[in-house]
């Protein structure tokens, strides 16, 4: 089936617009099939490509409105979810005859960015009664770094504990797991400790203990509300390595291995409190 055939039975079947995904097909750059789909419809046609996308000023001159950033499908897999309420303002404002060019909301980094050699040592300022510490294998325990992180929070009056074993893409068998044992310690201070896994693990966990009524992934996937966090906890990140920011972003990458699947999840409330960047960290 065509793109055109595809865009006109959107169309018949009542849509109110169409997304035009940032995905090269052949030789057409998404740019193409923009203009191959605006040839066939009436409706509004949405840009969908990420801001680095090769002609992305051309799609936004040339659709009717954009959604930047969004990253719709993956073999089939949701992944990267954009919100339906973001498109529902975007077609809303079409229809009132506004052509409108609308970014995913973006944000690096929370109130509380350290940076430099030295700056694990904030932690002691960190005010906090009880932390869990999210870490993956045994690398930070060998490099000494978990027991300097707990000696400065001991120092500073806090009590620690450590959820260990995060594996490498982190399952949602983990985050259950931490859930559970956060929700028998009763942290104020939530920590991710290691690469991205360790630190999307530990966010991932962080929703769940706030919220204990949620018990799945769709739990908190669109259509769904994202549920609102620090109730009970903020979030502090403190990366071993220099490649995921996990540390200063808003999204996590959760495996479902019972369905096969891998969720993306973004959403600002997400965005960790504090980052530790210590180069003493990632060596």
């Amino acid at each position: 089936i065509s793109i055109e055939q595809s865009a006109k039975d959107a169309a018949s079947n009542g849509a109110d617009g169409i997304i035009v995904t940032g995905t090269q097909v052949g030789e057409e750059t998404p740019l193409d099939l923009i203009k191959r789909v605006k040839n066939v419809v009436k409706i509004p046609v949405l840009a969908g490509s990420g801001v680095n996308a090769e002609n992305i000023h051309d799609q936004l001159q040339t659709a009717d409105g954009a959604i930047i950033g969004s990253s719709l499908k993956v073999g089939g897999v949701l992944t990267n979810p954009i919100s339906y309420d973001l498109v529902k303002k975007v077609l809303d404002g079409l229809k009132k005859g506004r052509k409108i060019k609308m970014m995913r909301p973006m944000k690096l980094a929370g109130s509380e960015l350290m940076f430099g050699n030295g700056s694990l040592a904030y932690i002691k300022t960190i005010k906090a009664k009880k932390v869990s510490i999210v870490i993956g294998g045994r690398s930070m325990e060998k490099s000494g770094m978990l027991a300097k992180v707990e000696g400065y929070f001991k120092e500073a009056g806090a009590e620690t504990m450590v959820i260990r074993d995060v594996e490498p893409d982190p399952s949602f068998e983990t985050v259950l797991r931490g859930k559970k044992e956060m929700l028998e310690f009763g942290p104020d201070l939530i920590v991710g400790l290691g690469g991205g896994s360790a630190m999307d693990a530990a966010k991932a966990m962080w929703i769940f203990y706030e919220h204990p009524e949620l018990t799945q992934m769709e739990d908190i996937l669109p259509p769904n509300e994202f549920p609102k966090l620090r109730g009970k906890a903020r979030m502090c990140c403190i990366p071993s390595t220099s490649g995921t920011a996990s540390e200063v972003s808003r999204s996590i990458v959760i495996s479902d291995n019972e369905k096969g699947l891998k969720h993306g999840v973004g959403n600002m409330e997400m965005m960790p409190d504090i980052a530790i960047c210590d180069p003493e960290v990632t060596m």
